[in-house]
């Protein structure tokens, strides 16, 4: 579903008591997501293929953007070129938005700087492609997946055809752009890739179809399963547990 319009709801304290706000922010094209910083100051807009951030800490009803830049990339099928939605994070140097396309990963500071690019180039003459990013609960890592662009019988003969591409996640810093570590690769299918920090940071779940992996915060493979569903079936939806124990995996049947 595609929006045009969003709605922050703030609270704040006036003449003794805690009153709530509308904050309307409005685009003239489709609002893919909306994402609140750690802080609640910042809101940061998805246009699919631009980014806007705003202030929000204030009840204002139809905020001004402070910050606006496009996503270069090759678009999908729906013209949108950002792979997963857009952060903010919060480090000793400031806050620094972060962004990708298909082809690299790009952050900014909030006055339009670009801090550093990385790009995802051809390995061995295949492409490979990012899926989707995850920020790291305290704002400092990034997981970011990336479909190797080898086909499964690249790396084993042995892998079965209904397996067309493997995916593996790379650790970035997010203060310097520099990669910290490369998990190991799982296989994937055409179904959507998913990728969550646990709570504590200590770790990051890859689901590409039914297959999963758990890195550390340094993409050091912990553990490889194939999820236990149906087969020919896929997974949409990832949940940790408050404690980083548990993952809870939502199941799509296709049938």
């Amino acid at each position: 579903i595609l929006h045009r319009y969003a709605y922050l709801i703030v609270p704040e304290y006036r003449f003794g008591e805690l009153q709530w706000f509308n904050s309307l922010i409005s685009t003239d094209g489709p609002i893919y997501s909306i994402t609140l910083d750690k802080s609640a100051k910042y809101a940061v807009v998805d246009l699919g293929n631009a980014i806007q951030v705003y202030n929000v800490s204030l009840p204002v009803m139809n905020p001004k953007p402070i910050f606006w830049e496009a996503v270069p990339g090759e678009p999908d099928i729906h013209g949108r070129t950002l792979r997963g939605k857009p952060y903010i994070a919060w480090l000793e140097e400031g806050p620094i938005v972060v962004a990708a396309s298909e082809e690299a990963v790009y952050a900014w500071s909030l006055n339009g700087t670009l801090l550093w690019t990385y790009s995802v180039d051809l390995v061995k003459g295949h492409a490979p492609q990012i899926q989707t990013i995850s920020l790291s609960p305290d704002g400092r890592l990034l997981a970011v997946a990336i479909e190797t662009g080898r086909p499964p019988s690249a790396v084993n003969m042995s892998i079965p055809a209904m397996y067309v591409r493997t995916v593996e996640i790379h650790v970035i810093d997010v203060a310097t752009g520099k990669v910290l570590g490369v998990s190991d690769y799982i296989l994937g299918t055409p179904a959507d890739t998913l990728v969550e920090w646990s709570p504590d940071g200590k770790y990051i779940v890859l689901v590409d179809g039914n297959f999963v992996e758990i890195t550390n915060r340094t993409g050091g493979t912990v553990t490889k399963l194939q999820a236990l569903v149906p087969g020919g079936s896929y997974v949409t939806g990832i949940h940790w547990s408050p404690g980083g124990d548990k993952v809870a995996l939502l199941v799509n049947p296709t049938e």
